[in-house]
């Protein structure tokens, strides 16, 4: 018989003669074996980097997916470039854009359970367990974005900002200073607190300055209504 390739990878079967029990046929039949069991795993991890192809493993949970760009609806420019999805089936994701940005998506987060050590999650809110750090904070603060604005009442700030008080304390025994978020509520100030997804009170303490700066022109006409009146 003439010589002949394996089925997948081609590997030469040199011609030899009818018998199959030769050493040559039965070398033969080994590449065969060979053939079709490499192949059966070089096709799960060769990477083909065609817009139409992926490499994909799918055996186990936590398998990583190196994925061709996907349609990303709702955006726009370009397709991201690729994706590792660290769980099959799961909707997360960490893409490269073809804008030169790096994706994280839908939440991204540091340390394990339900208390990370810092977290993004989807709406743009942002956790951290520690210290945040930075030079400057800004925070939106337009008119344009606002809606039944009023003032507020300078006398029922300061009675509440006297309820709430001013408190020094440890926290993870470090010296701090602030105020306790329960006696925002008791004092009426509940807009200015909410629950995290740790079941613990938040503050918002740039609510509280409005308060104060009300706080402070409710005393500063009390002063001045207390002047002599000029000569």
């Amino acid at each position: 018989m003439p010589d002949t390739i394996t089925l997948n990878l081609e590997f030469n079967l040199p011609e030899v003669g009818g018998s199959a029990d030769t050493w040559g046929a039965k070398l033969n039949a080994n590449w065969v074996k060979a053939d079709a069991e490499i192949f059966s795993k070089a096709t799960k991890l060769d990477p083909i980097f065609a817009a139409t192809n992926s490499i994909t493993t799918l055996v186990q949970p936590g398998d990583v997916r190196a994925s061709a760009p996907p349609a990303f609806a709702g955006t726009a420019g370009a397709s991201p470039g690729w994706r590792f999805t660290p769980f099959v089936g799961s909707v997360s994701y960490i893409m490269g854009h073809a804008d030169g940005s790096v994706m994280v998506g839908p939440q991204f987060r540091v340390g394990f359970g339900a208390t990370p050590d810092f977290a993004v999650v989807p709406g743009g809110d942002g956790f951290f367990a520690g210290d945040a750090t930075a030079v400057a904070f800004f925070t939106s603060s337009d008119q344009a974005l606002k809606q039944d604005i009023e003032e507020i009442d300078g006398e029922t700030a300061l009675t509440a900002l006297r309820a709430v008080g001013a408190h020094s304390y440890t926290r993870n025994g470090v010296p701090e200073f602030g105020v306790i978020a329960q006696r925002l509520e008791q004092a009426g100030l509940d807009r200015l607190v909410t629950v995290g997804p740790d079941t613990y009170r938040r503050v918002n303490y740039n609510g509280l300055i409005a308060e104060l700066i009300a706080a402070l022109i409710h005393i500063d006409d009390r002063l001045r209504a207390l002047e002599p009146p000029a000569p």
